[in-house]
């Protein structure tokens, strides 16, 4: 196992994303959702209120990966905090770049304010 060690840190985020990108589009390949409905949703107010939240989910996603690469010790609290999350408020472990994504923009904020209060 440790000559997979070193792929995996390289890149177990990209196989990981694969394999949740490729379970999200099963419900197209099972013809469960088709286009028409796809692109009809673009013009609910869920639908674009799900692209926006999409764009914003991502944006944060790679802020938090860019916050791991830079202190990994935080690892351990996310998990910490995602077993907390399930246990305590019936959460669902999405994965640490949400997690590192939200941390980062909690810092952002305790930034902005401690500037903000001097």
């Amino acid at each position: 196992m440790n000559f997979l060690y070193p792929i995996l840190e390289r890149r177990g985020v990209e196989i990981g994303l694969l394999f949740l990108t490729m379970a999200m589009l099963i419900p197209f390949a099972l013809g469960k959702v088709n286009v028409k409905e796809v692109f009809q949703s673009f013009f609910t107010l869920p639908g674009i209120l799900a692209v926006v939240g999409g764009a914003i989910a991502t944006n944060l996603n790679g802020r938090g990966l860019h916050l791991l690469a830079n202190n990994s010790h935080l690892m351990f609290g996310l998990i910490v905090g995602s077993i907390l999350g399930i246990v305590l408020w019936g959460g669902i472990p999405v994965g640490p770049l949400m997690a590192a994504g939200t941390t980062y923009l909690m810092l952002e904020m305790v930034g902005w304010l401690s500037h903000f209060l001097k």
